[in-house]
Protein backbone atom coordinates (compact mmCIF):
# COMPACT_ATOMS: atom_id res chain seq x y z
CA UNK A 1 0.00 0.00 0.00
CA UNK A 2 2.59 2.35 1.24
CA UNK A 3 5.01 1.43 -2.01
CA UNK A 4 1.81 2.27 -4.58
CA UNK A 5 1.71 5.70 -2.90
CA UNK A 6 4.78 6.46 -2.73
CA UNK A 7 4.96 5.30 -6.35
CA UNK A 8 2.12 7.84 -7.25
CA UNK A 9 4.09 10.78 -5.45
CA UNK A 10 7.21 10.08 -7.25
CA UNK A 11 5.22 9.61 -10.47
CA UNK A 12 3.78 13.32 -9.61
CA UNK A 13 6.63 15.01 -9.21
CA UNK A 14 8.33 13.58 -12.28
CA UNK A 15 5.39 15.53 -14.69
CA UNK A 16 5.55 18.15 -12.30
CA UNK A 17 9.10 18.62 -13.37
CA UNK A 18 8.77 17.93 -16.68
CA UNK A 19 5.97 20.74 -16.86
CA UNK A 20 8.09 23.34 -14.95
CA UNK A 21 10.93 22.37 -17.30
CA UNK A 22 8.70 22.90 -20.55
CA UNK A 23 7.47 26.43 -18.91
CA UNK A 24 11.20 27.47 -17.89
CA UNK A 25 11.99 26.92 -21.99
CA UNK A 26 8.75 28.61 -23.02
CA UNK A 27 9.23 31.88 -20.87
CA UNK A 28 11.91 32.41 -23.50
CA UNK A 29 9.28 32.93 -25.98
CA UNK A 30 8.38 36.48 -27.04
CA UNK A 31 4.96 38.03 -28.08
CA UNK A 32 7.06 40.27 -30.89
CA UNK A 33 8.18 40.56 -33.95
CA UNK A 34 11.67 38.86 -32.62
CA UNK A 35 14.67 36.80 -34.53
CA UNK A 36 15.84 34.02 -31.94
CA UNK A 37 18.83 32.65 -34.30
CA UNK A 38 21.96 34.60 -36.10
CA UNK A 39 21.74 32.40 -39.10
CA UNK A 40 17.61 33.92 -39.93
CA UNK A 41 18.12 37.34 -41.83
CA UNK A 42 14.99 39.68 -43.38
CA UNK A 43 12.02 37.70 -41.72
CA UNK A 44 9.12 39.75 -43.52
CA UNK A 45 5.11 39.10 -42.92
CA UNK A 46 2.57 41.52 -45.01
CA UNK A 47 -0.23 40.52 -47.19
CA UNK A 48 0.19 38.69 -50.21
CA UNK A 49 0.54 40.75 -53.12
CA UNK A 50 1.07 44.00 -50.85
CA UNK A 51 4.59 44.29 -50.19
CA UNK A 52 4.63 47.33 -47.56
CA UNK A 53 1.19 46.22 -46.07
CA UNK A 54 0.77 45.57 -42.69
CA UNK A 55 -0.29 41.85 -41.86
CA UNK A 56 -3.62 42.32 -41.20
CA UNK A 57 -6.14 40.59 -43.66
CA UNK A 58 -10.13 40.11 -43.02
CA UNK A 59 -11.69 36.96 -41.22
CA UNK A 60 -13.15 34.42 -43.89
CA UNK A 61 -11.69 35.73 -46.79
CA UNK A 62 -9.61 34.68 -49.46
CA UNK A 63 -6.99 36.89 -48.17
CA UNK A 64 -3.45 35.39 -46.94
CA UNK A 65 -0.40 36.44 -45.40
CA UNK A 66 3.03 36.07 -46.96
CA UNK A 67 6.12 34.99 -44.70
CA UNK A 68 9.36 35.34 -45.55
CA UNK A 69 13.06 34.56 -44.24
CA UNK A 70 16.47 33.88 -45.48
CA UNK A 71 18.65 31.28 -43.70
CA UNK A 72 22.55 31.71 -44.05
CA UNK A 73 22.80 27.73 -42.79
CA UNK A 74 24.61 25.16 -45.50
CA UNK A 75 22.17 23.00 -45.18
CA UNK A 76 18.17 23.24 -45.41
CA UNK A 77 16.68 23.23 -42.37
CA UNK A 78 13.58 21.68 -40.93
CA UNK A 79 10.94 24.34 -39.42
CA UNK A 80 7.61 24.54 -38.61
CA UNK A 81 4.68 26.34 -38.04
CA UNK A 82 1.82 27.00 -35.56
CA UNK A 83 -0.12 29.53 -34.36
CA UNK A 84 -1.32 31.34 -31.08
CA UNK A 85 -4.41 33.12 -30.73
CA UNK A 86 -3.90 36.43 -27.85
CA UNK A 87 -5.68 38.81 -26.29
CA UNK A 88 -5.21 42.71 -26.69
CA UNK A 89 -2.38 42.67 -24.64
CA UNK A 90 -0.50 39.69 -26.64
CA UNK A 91 -1.40 37.25 -23.76
CA UNK A 92 -2.27 33.97 -24.86
CA UNK A 93 -5.94 33.50 -24.94
CA UNK A 94 -7.46 31.40 -22.98
CA UNK A 95 -9.49 28.80 -25.73
CA UNK A 96 -8.06 25.83 -27.20
CA UNK A 97 -6.44 25.42 -30.53
CA UNK A 98 -9.68 23.66 -31.28
CA UNK A 99 -11.55 26.89 -31.04
CA UNK A 100 -9.38 29.31 -33.52
CA UNK A 101 -7.97 26.69 -36.00
CA UNK A 102 -9.11 24.21 -38.33
CA UNK A 103 -6.97 21.56 -39.69
CA UNK A 104 -3.27 20.44 -38.60
CA UNK A 105 -1.89 21.72 -35.51
CA UNK A 106 1.19 22.63 -37.34
CA UNK A 107 2.70 22.56 -40.85
CA UNK A 108 6.43 21.88 -42.05
CA UNK A 109 7.83 24.68 -44.22
CA UNK A 110 8.85 22.87 -47.46
CA UNK A 111 8.63 25.82 -49.94
CA UNK A 112 12.14 27.34 -50.22
CA UNK A 113 15.02 28.27 -53.41
CA UNK A 114 18.48 28.79 -53.11
CA UNK A 115 19.90 32.24 -53.57
CA UNK A 116 21.58 33.01 -57.08
CA UNK A 117 24.90 34.34 -58.25
CA UNK A 118 24.87 36.20 -54.52
CA UNK A 119 28.67 36.35 -52.32
CA UNK A 120 26.47 35.37 -49.17
CA UNK A 121 24.90 32.20 -49.97
CA UNK A 122 21.38 31.66 -48.13
CA UNK A 123 17.92 29.21 -48.23
CA UNK A 124 15.44 31.74 -48.91
CA UNK A 125 11.65 30.30 -47.29
CA UNK A 126 7.97 31.82 -48.20
CA UNK A 127 5.13 30.16 -46.67
CA UNK A 128 1.63 31.10 -47.42
CA UNK A 129 -1.38 31.29 -45.22
CA UNK A 130 -4.22 30.55 -44.15
CA UNK A 131 -4.19 27.70 -47.11
CA UNK A 132 -5.91 23.90 -47.54
CA UNK A 133 -3.92 22.75 -44.61
CA UNK A 134 -4.69 25.55 -41.62
CA UNK A 135 -7.55 27.77 -41.24
CA UNK A 136 -7.98 30.21 -38.78
CA UNK A 137 -11.25 30.71 -37.59
CA UNK A 138 -11.39 33.63 -35.09
CA UNK A 139 -10.17 37.21 -35.41
CA UNK A 140 -7.91 38.62 -32.95
CA UNK A 141 -4.36 39.00 -32.22
CA UNK A 142 -2.08 35.92 -33.64
CA UNK A 143 1.37 35.28 -32.56
CA UNK A 144 3.36 32.92 -35.84
CA UNK A 145 5.75 30.77 -33.95
CA UNK A 146 8.53 29.08 -36.17
CA UNK A 147 10.58 26.27 -34.57
CA UNK A 148 13.23 24.00 -35.32
CA UNK A 149 13.60 20.21 -36.02
CA UNK A 150 9.90 19.73 -34.66
CA UNK A 151 10.77 20.59 -31.15
CA UNK A 152 8.55 24.10 -29.81
CA UNK A 153 11.38 25.10 -27.32
CA UNK A 154 13.95 25.12 -30.41
CA UNK A 155 12.56 28.53 -31.36
CA UNK A 156 13.89 30.23 -34.60
CA UNK A 157 11.05 33.14 -35.06
CA UNK A 158 7.85 34.87 -33.95
CA UNK A 159 5.67 37.76 -35.76
CA UNK A 160 2.53 39.07 -34.83
CA UNK A 161 -0.74 39.35 -37.39
CA UNK A 162 -4.02 40.05 -37.10
CA UNK A 163 -7.92 38.49 -38.48
CA UNK A 164 -10.11 41.46 -38.15
CA UNK A 165 -13.95 41.11 -38.77
CA UNK A 166 -14.40 44.66 -40.19
CA UNK A 167 -17.81 44.92 -38.55
CA UNK A 168 -17.08 48.71 -36.88
CA UNK A 169 -14.82 50.67 -38.83
CA UNK A 170 -13.94 53.65 -36.67
CA UNK A 171 -13.96 57.25 -38.15
CA UNK A 172 -10.69 58.68 -37.36
CA UNK A 173 -9.91 62.33 -37.89
CA UNK A 174 -6.01 63.69 -37.71
CA UNK A 175 -5.92 67.58 -36.71
CA UNK A 176 -3.81 70.38 -35.14
CA UNK A 177 -3.90 70.21 -31.28
CA UNK A 178 -5.83 72.78 -29.43
CA UNK A 179 -3.19 73.56 -26.95
CA UNK A 180 -0.65 76.25 -28.06
CA UNK A 181 2.90 74.82 -26.72
CA UNK A 182 1.96 71.49 -29.39
CA UNK A 183 0.72 73.43 -32.52
CA UNK A 184 3.56 72.56 -34.23
CA UNK A 185 5.25 69.50 -33.52
CA UNK A 186 2.11 67.15 -32.29
CA UNK A 187 -0.88 65.63 -34.00
CA UNK A 188 -3.87 65.06 -32.28
CA UNK A 189 -6.78 62.42 -33.14
CA UNK A 190 -10.38 62.38 -32.83
CA UNK A 191 -12.39 58.99 -33.24
CA UNK A 192 -15.92 58.20 -33.40
CA UNK A 193 -17.12 54.44 -32.73
CA UNK A 194 -20.80 53.33 -33.56
CA UNK A 195 -21.07 49.90 -31.81
CA UNK A 196 -24.74 49.03 -32.53
CA UNK A 197 -23.64 46.27 -34.29
CA UNK A 198 -22.14 44.58 -31.75
CA UNK A 199 -24.52 41.74 -30.28
CA UNK A 200 -24.49 41.55 -26.88
CA UNK A 201 -22.34 45.09 -25.59
CA UNK A 202 -24.54 46.46 -23.52
CA UNK A 203 -21.66 48.26 -21.78
CA UNK A 204 -19.47 49.23 -24.35
CA UNK A 205 -16.96 51.73 -22.52
CA UNK A 206 -15.62 48.40 -20.54
CA UNK A 207 -16.12 45.62 -23.40
CA UNK A 208 -14.54 47.66 -26.13
CA UNK A 209 -10.88 48.12 -26.32
CA UNK A 210 -8.93 50.61 -28.56
CA UNK A 211 -5.35 50.43 -29.62
CA UNK A 212 -3.35 53.12 -31.48
CA UNK A 213 0.52 53.20 -33.53
CA UNK A 214 2.08 55.23 -35.17
CA UNK A 215 3.55 53.74 -38.72
CA UNK A 216 3.48 50.81 -36.77
CA UNK A 217 6.22 51.31 -34.53
CA UNK A 218 5.72 48.58 -31.23
CA UNK A 219 7.28 51.25 -28.45
CA UNK A 220 4.80 54.27 -30.14
CA UNK A 221 1.76 51.97 -29.16
CA UNK A 222 -1.35 53.59 -27.30
CA UNK A 223 -4.17 52.33 -25.67
CA UNK A 224 -6.76 52.11 -22.14
CA UNK A 225 -8.05 54.80 -23.65
CA UNK A 226 -12.30 56.13 -22.41
CA UNK A 227 -14.52 57.40 -24.19
CA UNK A 228 -15.19 61.21 -23.92
CA UNK A 229 -19.13 60.90 -24.89
CA UNK A 230 -20.87 57.98 -25.57
CA UNK A 231 -24.41 58.49 -26.95
CA UNK A 232 -26.96 55.37 -28.21
CA UNK A 233 -23.65 53.01 -28.61
CA UNK A 234 -21.62 55.82 -30.39
CA UNK A 235 -18.54 56.23 -28.63
CA UNK A 236 -16.28 59.41 -29.33
CA UNK A 237 -13.18 59.76 -28.66
CA UNK A 238 -11.24 63.62 -28.26
CA UNK A 239 -9.52 66.02 -26.03
CA UNK A 240 -7.12 63.23 -24.52
CA UNK A 241 -3.20 63.59 -23.94
CA UNK A 242 -3.28 59.70 -24.89
CA UNK A 243 -4.44 61.17 -28.13
CA UNK A 244 -1.70 63.44 -29.05
CA UNK A 245 1.46 62.35 -30.51
CA UNK A 246 4.34 63.68 -31.71
CA UNK A 247 4.20 64.24 -35.40
CA UNK A 248 8.36 63.16 -35.23
CA UNK A 249 10.14 63.45 -38.88
CA UNK A 250 10.07 62.02 -42.55
CA UNK A 251 12.32 59.04 -41.98
CA UNK A 252 15.77 59.04 -43.16
CA UNK A 253 16.63 56.83 -46.04
CA UNK A 254 19.35 55.02 -48.82
CA UNK A 255 19.31 53.28 -51.87
CA UNK A 256 21.60 49.86 -51.88
CA UNK A 257 19.55 48.14 -55.02
CA UNK A 258 22.80 48.21 -56.93
CA UNK A 259 26.52 48.24 -56.44
CA UNK A 260 27.37 49.39 -58.97
CA UNK A 261 27.20 53.08 -58.50
CA UNK A 262 26.61 55.71 -55.57
CA UNK A 263 23.31 56.60 -55.06
CA UNK A 264 22.12 59.22 -53.01
CA UNK A 265 23.20 59.49 -49.75
CA UNK A 266 26.11 56.58 -50.29
CA UNK A 267 29.59 57.88 -50.01
CA UNK A 268 31.39 55.00 -51.15
CA UNK A 269 31.06 51.03 -51.88
CA UNK A 270 33.88 49.18 -51.51
CA UNK A 271 34.62 45.11 -51.61
CA UNK A 272 36.00 43.99 -48.31
CA UNK A 273 35.79 40.15 -48.90
CA UNK A 274 33.97 38.23 -48.59
CA UNK A 275 31.36 41.18 -48.95
CA UNK A 276 30.99 44.53 -49.94
CA UNK A 277 30.74 47.57 -47.95
CA UNK A 278 28.13 50.80 -48.05
CA UNK A 279 29.54 53.47 -46.49
CA UNK A 280 26.76 56.62 -46.01
CA UNK A 281 27.54 59.55 -45.68
CA UNK A 282 27.81 60.70 -41.98
CA UNK A 283 24.03 62.39 -40.76
CA UNK A 284 23.67 65.27 -39.23
CA UNK A 285 20.80 66.17 -35.90
CA UNK A 286 17.70 67.83 -37.51
CA UNK A 287 16.12 68.50 -33.90
CA UNK A 288 16.50 72.84 -35.12
CA UNK A 289 16.40 72.35 -38.89
CA UNK A 290 13.46 73.81 -40.93
CA UNK A 291 10.82 70.77 -41.86
CA UNK A 292 11.18 69.53 -45.10
CA UNK A 293 8.92 67.25 -47.16
CA UNK A 294 9.69 64.01 -48.85
CA UNK A 295 7.92 60.86 -49.75
CA UNK A 296 9.00 57.95 -47.53
CA UNK A 297 7.97 54.57 -46.41
CA UNK A 298 7.20 55.53 -42.58
CA UNK A 299 9.87 53.41 -41.74
CA UNK A 300 9.27 50.58 -43.64
CA UNK A 301 12.14 48.63 -46.49
CA UNK A 302 11.96 46.21 -49.02
CA UNK A 303 14.67 44.18 -50.70
CA UNK A 304 15.69 44.37 -54.36
CA UNK A 305 18.19 44.37 -56.72
CA UNK A 306 18.05 46.84 -59.71
CA UNK A 307 20.39 44.14 -61.87
CA UNK A 308 18.42 41.45 -61.45
CA UNK A 309 14.78 39.93 -61.94
CA UNK A 310 14.17 37.44 -59.17
CA UNK A 311 14.71 39.85 -56.15
CA UNK A 312 13.89 37.73 -53.22
CA UNK A 313 16.91 35.08 -54.05
CA UNK A 314 19.12 37.41 -56.19
CA UNK A 315 19.64 40.39 -53.78
CA UNK A 316 22.87 39.82 -51.95
CA UNK A 317 23.74 41.15 -48.34
CA UNK A 318 26.03 44.30 -47.78
CA UNK A 319 27.49 45.75 -44.84
CA UNK A 320 25.72 49.19 -44.53
CA UNK A 321 28.27 51.70 -42.39
CA UNK A 322 25.84 54.05 -40.56
CA UNK A 323 27.55 57.49 -38.34
CA UNK A 324 25.46 60.12 -36.81
CA UNK A 325 27.72 63.56 -36.22
CA UNK A 326 27.34 64.54 -32.21
CA UNK A 327 29.55 66.47 -30.52
CA UNK A 328 30.07 64.07 -27.39
CA UNK A 329 28.89 61.35 -26.12
CA UNK A 330 25.05 61.27 -24.06
CA UNK A 331 26.04 60.09 -20.60
CA UNK A 332 22.38 59.82 -19.68
CA UNK A 333 21.15 57.26 -22.28
CA UNK A 334 21.97 55.28 -25.20
CA UNK A 335 21.49 55.89 -28.74
CA UNK A 336 20.18 53.55 -31.24
CA UNK A 337 19.63 52.93 -35.19
CA UNK A 338 15.81 51.99 -35.64
CA UNK A 339 13.28 50.60 -38.73
CA UNK A 340 11.36 48.18 -39.45
CA UNK A 341 14.55 46.75 -41.04
CA UNK A 342 15.47 45.40 -36.85
CA UNK A 343 11.64 45.16 -35.83
CA UNK A 344 12.62 48.28 -34.01
CA UNK A 345 14.43 46.58 -31.42
CA UNK A 346 16.57 48.20 -28.85
CA UNK A 347 18.89 45.86 -28.36
CA UNK A 348 22.69 45.68 -28.72
CA UNK A 349 22.46 44.34 -32.27
CA UNK A 350 20.49 47.98 -32.71
CA UNK A 351 22.84 49.86 -30.26
CA UNK A 352 25.20 53.06 -31.63
CA UNK A 353 29.13 53.42 -30.48
CA UNK A 354 30.22 56.30 -30.20
CA UNK A 355 33.62 56.97 -31.81
CA UNK A 356 35.61 59.68 -29.94
CA UNK A 357 38.13 60.21 -32.85
CA UNK A 358 35.36 61.46 -35.05
CA UNK A 359 32.56 62.55 -32.67
CA UNK A 360 30.19 60.36 -34.32
CA UNK A 361 27.85 57.84 -33.25
CA UNK A 362 28.39 54.81 -34.98
CA UNK A 363 26.69 51.54 -36.67
CA UNK A 364 27.22 48.84 -38.90
CA UNK A 365 24.55 46.64 -40.48
CA UNK A 366 24.43 43.22 -42.81
CA UNK A 367 21.40 44.04 -44.78
CA UNK A 368 19.64 42.71 -48.05
CA UNK A 369 20.28 45.24 -50.77
CA UNK A 370 16.81 47.13 -51.29
CA UNK A 371 15.41 50.59 -50.15
CA UNK A 372 15.48 51.42 -46.85
CA UNK A 373 13.81 53.88 -44.16
CA UNK A 374 15.36 54.39 -40.87
CA UNK A 375 15.87 56.73 -38.05
CA UNK A 376 17.80 57.58 -34.85
CA UNK A 377 16.32 56.78 -31.06
CA UNK A 378 17.16 57.97 -27.85
CA UNK A 379 16.61 56.01 -24.51
CA UNK A 380 16.67 57.72 -21.50
CA UNK A 381 18.65 55.59 -18.62
CA UNK A 382 15.28 54.43 -16.04
CA UNK A 383 12.90 55.03 -18.76
CA UNK A 384 11.18 52.86 -20.96
CA UNK A 385 9.98 54.48 -23.72
CA UNK A 386 12.46 55.56 -26.33
CA UNK A 387 12.46 59.05 -28.26
CA UNK A 388 13.63 60.09 -31.58
CA UNK A 389 13.01 63.88 -30.46
CA UNK A 390 16.63 64.84 -29.57
CA UNK A 391 18.10 63.11 -33.12
CA UNK A 392 15.36 63.66 -35.53
CA UNK A 393 12.87 66.43 -34.11
CA UNK A 394 8.85 66.68 -34.35
CA UNK A 395 6.76 68.51 -36.38
CA UNK A 396 3.05 68.78 -36.94
CA UNK A 397 3.40 68.48 -41.12
CA UNK A 398 4.89 65.22 -40.53
CA UNK A 399 3.12 62.11 -42.90
CA UNK A 400 2.32 59.52 -40.53
CA UNK A 401 0.34 56.41 -40.96
CA UNK A 402 -2.41 56.03 -37.54
CA UNK A 403 -3.85 52.71 -37.17
CA UNK A 404 -6.84 52.20 -34.60
CA UNK A 405 -7.34 48.22 -33.56
CA UNK A 406 -11.10 47.79 -32.12
CA UNK A 407 -11.20 44.92 -30.11
CA UNK A 408 -14.57 43.51 -28.29
CA UNK A 409 -14.75 41.36 -25.63
CA UNK A 410 -18.53 39.62 -25.32
CA UNK A 411 -19.60 38.61 -21.95
CA UNK A 412 -20.40 35.12 -23.15
CA UNK A 413 -16.68 34.25 -25.37
CA UNK A 414 -13.62 33.64 -23.48
CA UNK A 415 -11.60 35.01 -26.01
CA UNK A 416 -11.11 39.33 -26.98
CA UNK A 417 -12.14 39.63 -30.91
CA UNK A 418 -10.55 41.95 -33.45
CA UNK A 419 -14.01 43.72 -34.93
CA UNK A 420 -12.12 46.70 -36.82
CA UNK A 421 -8.44 48.00 -37.96
CA UNK A 422 -8.20 51.55 -39.80
CA UNK A 423 -5.68 53.04 -41.26
CA UNK A 424 -5.86 56.68 -42.20
CA UNK A 425 -2.59 58.80 -43.37
CA UNK A 426 -2.09 62.43 -42.78
CA UNK A 427 -2.55 63.80 -45.56
CA UNK A 428 -6.12 63.60 -44.81
CA UNK A 429 -5.84 65.63 -41.62
CA UNK A 430 -8.17 68.68 -41.96
CA UNK A 431 -7.31 72.03 -41.17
Amino acid sequence: MWLKIFNFIIGLLFVFTVLAQKDTAWNSLHYTDFTYKQNIHTPQLYKKGWLLSAPVINLNSDEQLHLAFDDFSEDVNTYSIRFVHCDQNWQPSPISIADYQDGFDYEDLLNYDYSFNTLQPYIHFTYDFPNENIRLTKSGNYLLIIYQNHDEDNLVLTRRFYITENTVMPEVTVKPTNLPMYKKTHQELEIVLDASSLKGCYSPESQIYLQITQNNRPYFLRKNFKPALIKDKKLIYRYSDSLIFKGNNEFRYFDTKSIRYQSEFIQAIKYQAPLYHIYLYADEPRLFKAYVFYKDLNGKYYPEIQEGRDNPVEADYVWVHFSLNYPTPLADGAVYLTGKMNDWILSSQTKMTYDYNNHQYTKDLLLKQGYYNYCYTFLKDSTATPDDYLFEGSYYDTENDYTVYVYYKSSSEFYTRLVGVQTVNTSQKQP
